[in-house]
């Protein structure tokens, strides 16, 4: 029997190892294929990778946090877990049927009276000694980004392609206001552009150790992109939702996370693979 912990930040390790936690393997990403019935997974994964460890008979404990806002996509040391309460929590979870979900066709919620039903828990928190077993509730299910392993953000289906309110195709001609003055979206194509080119030389001229790629560096080449059409916000994380005709970019909480995330596992590829070149390209194609 193999006990696992998911996460590659340096904090969780030294955490668990003063709480005298004791780990047969520590992998920054979890291929359930390698669970076993019997194992033990650490960590903060997806719902959907958490019901497959429990399908395979294996036990999943949570690292939990009561982390709040201002510290959310930062690196915490062990000290900053104690203070957020971390702690371990076994769940066992199941996938159930989403059926009871959707409406009944011609469902009319202003004549049709609601039956009552609830949805099905599809996850339920293993009781502590002297607690009752009970659903998981929304603090209690909310996934700490800090210690994310393996896995895409999940949601719903995706909204009508047109935004709500608006009868504006997708490919409408549109205008956007910069710093030059009213652009359609054509204008704006072309001189970014212009500005990626010569982003691109730079890039090119400089020596590969001189290529850090950070979080700052990242806001740093998108202020060089878009500063002189939108001041206000390039080279910024974004901190408002938006959608890309029917596709809808992370939430704006989950950028920063998402972008610190794609750097520090970059970096450690980078510092064990034994051809760069391939882990470049593979992880710039993404």
């Amino acid at each position: 029997m193999t006990t696992f912990f998911i996460t590659r930040h340096p904090g969780a390790i030294e955490w668990a190892a003063r709480q005298g936690i004791v780990t047969d393997r520590q992998v920054m990403h979890l291929d359930t294929a390698d669970v076993s019935a019997g194992d033990t997974v650490i960590g903060s994964l997806p719902v959907h990778l958490a019901a497959e460890i429990c399908e395979r008979g294996a036990r999943y404990f949570n690292l939990s946090l009561d982390l709040p806002a201002h510290a959310r996509g930062k690196e915490l040391s062990a000290d900053e877990l104690d203070a957020y309460n971390a702690r371990l929590e076994e769940f066992s979870v199941h996938p159930g049927s989403c059926d009871n979900l959707r409406e009944e066709p011609n469902h009319d919620p202003a004549t049709t009276p609601t039956t009552g039903t609830k949805p099905e828990h599809v996850a339920q928190r293993t009781p502590r000694h002297g607690q009752p077993a009970g659903s998981v509730s929304r603090t209690d299910s909310e996934s700490d980004d800090q210690f994310d392993g393996d896995g895409t953000r999940t949601g719903g289906t995706l909204p009508t392609a047109t935004p709500s309110g608006s009868t504006r195709p997708l490919d409408a001609t549109r205008e956007l206001d910069t710093a030059q003055g009213t652009l359609t979206y054509t204008e704006v194509s072309e001189r970014l552009a212009v500005n990626i080119a010569h982003t691109l030389k730079t890039l090119f001229d400089s020596a590969p150790e001189q290529i850090q790629i950070t979080p700052d560096w990242i806001r740093t080449i998108h202020q060089r992109l878009a500063g002189e059409l939108f001041p206000d916000w390039a080279g910024r994380f974004r901190s408002t939702e938006v959608q890309v005709g029917t596709h809808l970019p992370p939430l704006p909480h989950d950028v920063s996370v998402n972008i610190t995330n794609y750097c520090l596992d970059l970096a450690v590829r980078l510092q064990h693979a034994s051809d760069a070149d391939t882990v470049w390209t593979e992880r710039l194609s993404q």
